[in-house]
């Protein structure tokens, strides 16, 4: 009977190599245990990799023992040379990633041209999965300041309440009787620089005759 494989563990780098031992236990203690195949590709032989030509092994051969910059520039060329689009595009993308240790980013890009990265599936998934997220970002931060905007209106408004029934109290104090309209005329304005300056106008002001004259008339319509 042939043996079966369960999986293959693959580590990409020493950091992430957990062992080869797949250990499931139960609150009790009984449980079970299974030994995995495992692929360390930092103990491939990188030569060996590439001559076989292999696209899958391929763009993983800058992980493997002896890999260089010059090697991923070869690599890139063989994808290019041998695997059509569109799997050329996404084998060339995945390559970027495994070599950018290697091989500076604007020299790759320039080797295999932006329009082949732009056209692979899996940059154009994570530049839809980012503008994603910028747009909901964005729309956060929208809402946000609308919130902020629509908070400082109100306690503008509020503040112009408060300043427009000083100024009403401050002429009532100082005039008997109040002018005609003079209260109406009061509640039109909305600018808190100029009912404070009005305020302070008002208390003294020498008769309500200057204070009539004090408060901008009501625009006509």
């Amino acid at each position: 009977m042939a043996e079966r494989v369960l999986a293959t563990i693959v580590y990409i780098n020493k950091a992430a190599d957990a062992g080869d031992m797949l250990d499931q236990r139960l609150d009790d203690g009984n449980g079970w245990f299974v030994r995995l195949p495992c692929i360390r590709l930092w103990e491939l032989d990188v030569q060996a990799i590439i001559a076989t030509g292999s696209p899958g092994m391929l763009i993983l051969s800058p992980l493997m023992r002896g890999a260089t910059g010059a090697m991923a520039e070869a690599v890139a060329r063989q994808i290019m040379e041998t695997v059509a689009p569109p799997v050329q595009h996404d084998l060339l993308a995945a390559l970027g990633v495994f070599a950018e240790p290697l091989i500076d980013k604007q020299r790759f890009v320039r080797l295999v041209t932006r329009e082949r990265l732009m056209q692979s599936e899996l940059i154009q998934y994570l530049t839809e999965d980012m503008r994603a997220e910028m747009n909901r970002t964005f729309a956060v931060k929208e809402r946000d300041l609308e919130r902020r905007a629509q908070r400082a209106e109100q306690e503008r408004v509020r503040a112009v309440v408060a300043l427009q029934q000083g100024l009403i109290a401050i002429i009532e104090a100082r005039t008997t009787p109040v002018p005609a309209n003079l209260v109406q005329r009061v509640t039109r304005l909305d600018d808190p620089t100029v009912l404070q300056q009005l305020m302070t106008a008002v208390l003294h002001a020498t008769d309500s005759q200057v204070i009539d004259a004090m408060i901008p008339p009501l625009a006509m319509t």
